[in-house]
């Protein structure tokens, strides 16, 4: 049941961020919600595989792609919990903003 993935990825998560080891906040991310696109394409009937760090010419380099039957589909950016994702608070030179 997707419920109980769902509730599986929270306590991942919040297992992660009780550790006091100076971590980087977007990579705990990336194990999680990688394990959590799997569940959901369970529930779908399909095969879900996500890799990290992806380059992506003129774009950058987000946090995950996400493919099913090795077929890019696409790419997931992460941001630290608290931090938002609303690009007009990016500094430009900031490495959250993309400049094209």
């Amino acid at each position: 049941m997707f419920q109980n993935d769902v509730q599986a990825f929270a306590a991942a998560t919040t297992a992660k961020f009780a550790l006091l080891a100076g971590q980087n906040p977007e990579d705990q991310l990336k194990a999680t919600v990688g394990d959590l696109l799997q569940a959901v394409g369970r529930e779908l009937n399909f095969t879900i595989e996500t890799v990290t760090e992806v380059k992506v010419a003129a774009v950058g380099r987000p946090d995950m792609g996400v493919s099913i039957k090795q077929l890019l589909v696409g790419y997931i950016e992460l941001k630290a919990p608290g931090k938002g994702a609303d690009p007009s608070t990016f500094k430009l030179k900031n490495q959250d903003r993309t400049i094209q």
